[in-house]
């Protein structure tokens, strides 16, 4: 999948302690997915969609990113993930991943930034 470091994925439902990939390996495959017609519509389809459902629902509501925005989290104790797909305003597809750490945990910081980030990605144009 173009994944050229070494990796160790133990879970793949999620995040997990023992797993070692780090976001710029989540996008090489990420960019696999996105080539490989056979699975990809049902990769996609299997990511929530900002503002509209799965665990990324409630984000980005009443954005540009509404509707624009497929992606899987993931958290543990001062963790947040978050991969997926974006279009921007000028219908580019883009593959993305941030995996933040927080010793404090502040949860919602993390996924203000990372709504943040992904609200300026999709007003590219």
């Amino acid at each position: 999948m173009g994944v050229k470091e070494p990796y160790q994925l133990v879970n793949g439902s999620g995040l997990s302690p023992d797993n070692k990939m780090s976001a710029a390996q989540l996008v090489e495959v990420l960019k696999y997915g996105h080539k490989n017609f056979g699975f990809f519509p049902e990769y996609i389809a299997s990511m929530g969609i900002a503002g509209v459902d799965g665990t990324v629902g409630s984000r980005l509501r009443g954005t540009v990113a509404q509707g624009r925005v497929r992606a899987k989290t993931g958290s543990l104790s001062g963790v947040s993930s978050l991969s997926g797909y974006l279009s921007t305003m000028g219908n580019e597809t883009l593959a993305f991943s941030m995996i933040m750490n927080d010793p404090e945990d502040r949860t919602e910081l993390m996924q203000s930034t990372q709504d943040k980030i992904l609200l300026e990605l999709c007003e590219l144009k």
